[in-house]
């Protein structure tokens, strides 16, 4: 079982491959066998806490994510478990989303930036790597970085510069969350998605917009709809 972890600035909740465990005609295939034969790792839709009673959305997704920090240093993590483990029982990718993310962060004073500086991203990633289970992968994700723009060129620059740090890094996540009309053409994402697979990297489309993008770039493992 593999898990991809994603280092970020993005709403923590989880993405995992949409089951075969709801009713469909025997002719559509579910959107997960659709994104292997294309030759994706997965296919994947996200889920959070007001949709857990949705007995016909959990269907669908047989999904949920909760991290709790109540306050400083005290730790729950028994509704994060049990996403673990009914992902395990449906033999299920998990793709964690997200590690950092300052919304998300509980009223207590935090030390990341103001305290660490810049550095402490390099350091998330090193203890995620040190924390995570074997085959476990870690993606640095972000917004805004569809196009090749000052923004997608100073993030292949940060990158660039942590691997040669030795920083484990094994992807790129492009949120790809578009507006109609404003969303980047074929041509401008596929630009963005080679800046990282220049580096080696895999890429991933983590809140989906453009799948052919994905499907025609040999590096990028998969897809996740931001609910649906």
């Amino acid at each position: 079982m593999k898990t991809i972890t994603v280092l970020t600035f993005l709403p923590l909740v989880a993405a995992t491959p949409t089951p075969n465990t709801y009713s469909k005609p025997a002719s559509a295939p579910s959107l997960g066998a659709l994104a292997h034969e294309a030759g994706l790792l997965y296919f994947g839709t996200t889920i959070d806490n007001a949709v857990l009673n949705n007995t016909h959305y959990t269907s669908i997704a047989f999904n949920r994510s909760s991290f709790t920090q109540s306050h400083g240093n005290v730790f729950n993590y028994t509704l994060g478990d049990q996403i673990v483990d009914a992902s395990k029982a449906a033999r299920q990718i998990r793709r964690c989303h997200t590690f950092l993310w300052h919304n998300q962060l509980p009223d207590c004073k935090t030390i990341w930036l103001d305290t660490i500086g810049p550095t402490y991203i390099k350091h998330a990633f090193r203890l995620a790597r040190k924390y995570t289970s074997p085959g476990t992968k870690l993606y640095y994700n972000d917004y805004g970085i569809e196009r090749v723009n000052n923004k997608s060129l100073a993030t292949k620059a940060l990158v660039k510069g942590f691997l040669e740090m030795g920083v484990p890094i094994d992807g790129v996540g492009l949120q790809a969350q578009f507006t109609l009309g404003r969303a980047p053409g074929y041509a401008d994402l596929r630009a963005s998605q080679q800046l990282f697979t220049e580096l080696g990297l895999e890429n991933v489309l983590t809140e989906l917009d453009s799948t052919r993008a994905c499907v025609d770039e040999e590096k990028c493992v998969g897809v996740t709809v931001w609910d649906f």
